[in-house]
């Protein structure tokens, strides 16, 4: 999984903190903002998570979150027809597999070497959608203690 650390420049007040505590991966420029420098490896998200907390302006962000799918991988043998074909025995080619996203008709083919990176920004989105549902669930008891006099 590839980890890459982001700062929103319009909430960063330049504290410097995150260059300090990540010397690895963030520098300052010029008038004391930080600089990322390249994705962050896996041994160093430990340093990377705590730059991250410590950030004073809450300005910092580790996540891959652009590696997102929501849907479904589906795996298929197909048969191809021919009388003497190993297929008409029963055993199919492949398998094959396909993307299915989430409230669109239809499927997409994956290549076997996309299969992996698939599942895992599958993984990713699934989640999401898990830290969707709790942020929900929060949001509506919060409502609900509103609405009792």
């Amino acid at each position: 999984m590839r980890w890459r650390l982001r700062v929103d420049p319009t909430a960063c007040t330049g504290h410097g903190l995150c260059a300090d505590l990540f010397p690895e991966r963030v520098e300052l420029d010029e008038w004391g903002f930080p600089v990322i420098h390249g994705d962050v490896p896996a041994g160093l998200t430990g340093h990377a998570r705590r730059a991250v907390r410590a950030c004073p302006a809450l300005a910092l962000r580790l996540g891959d979150v652009e590696q997102v799918l929501f849907g479904s991988l589906v795996e298929q043998t197909r048969k191809c027809g021919k009388i003497n074909c190993r297929c008409a025995g029963g055993d199919g080619h492949g398998p094959y597999a396909y993307f299915a996203p989430s409230g669109v008709r239809g499927m997409r083919y994956v290549p076997a070497t996309l299969v992996v990176p698939a599942r895992e920004c599958l993984g990713q989105g699934e989640r999401i959608e898990g830290v969707l549902a709790e942020i929900s669930a929060i949001n509506l008891e919060l409502l609900a203690r509103r609405a009792l006099p």
